[in-house]
């Protein structure tokens, strides 16, 4: 039998394991977003019409494997260790009444719910990592085949996660979290990579006051 020698992949990194080596991390992406230009400092006219002096775009990471793996492991870490989300395992249930056998289910999370298109390529890796399934929310449905705005396996009462890139006025994190409520699910926590603290915040609370509303980075 033949035994092949495989390299180490490259930018693997060594996850996380105490809040001190988060924080550093996390200072390496805050610079992170200045030197691959996910964070321009120069007036750009915003999608709801206000003018602005600096832009985010994390798309701008998408071909930048080692910057998402990165940004996961974060993200990973701050919903796992600091958050305490409990991710949903089938596997755990009890064969008598069908409900989870560990007692937290008060953070319990059974998907991973995305905005298009800016966060899709990050939640897809860190569904993967903490171990939730995905499913993406459109914007509007496809004009034909199911027209369905919510893409993926989503169930009635299902915990669902908000995740998204850039918080501005939050008027896409208000649709996104209206289309999983009229599904059936619930939702208690919203997590976005940067929050402009423009308001939006306060806007998708004003709606939603129980919803907690959670980000890696602000300016």
């Amino acid at each position: 039998m033949t035994t092949l020698n495989l390299p180490d992949l490259p930018n693997k990194q060594e996850s996380i394991n105490t809040v001190k080596e988060y924080k550093e991390r996390i200072n390496k992406l805050t610079q992170n977003l200045i030197d691959f230009k996910i964070l321009n400092f120069k007036e750009v006219t915003l999608s709801s019409g206000v003018k602005s002096p600096y832009y985010v775009d994390f798309r701008q990471g998408f071909s930048n494997n080692k910057f998402i793996n990165d940004v996961t492991d974060v993200l990973s870490y701050y919903l796992i260790d600091i958050l305490k989300i409990n991710p949903y395992n089938e596997e755990e249930l009890d064969e008598n009444n069908n409900t989870d056998t560990n007692n937290d289910t008060q953070n319990l999370i059974h998907k991973l719910g995305c905005l298009p298109l800016g966060s899709i390529p990050y939640g897809t890796i860190l569904s993967e990592k903490i171990n939730i399934p995905l499913i993406a929310i459109r914007s509007k449905p496809k004009s034909y085949g199911k027209k369905k705005f919510i893409e993926g396996d989503m169930n009635i009462d299902d915990n669902v996660l908000i995740f998204d890139d850039v918080l501005t006025s939050g008027e896409s994190l208000l649709f996104g979290i209206k289309k999983v409520i009229e599904k059936g699910g619930n939702i208690d926590k919203v997590i976005v990579l940067l929050d402009r603290n423009e308001g939006g915040v306060e806007n998708i609370n004003y709606y939603y006051p129980n919803i907690k509303i959670h980000s890696l980075f602000n300016i």
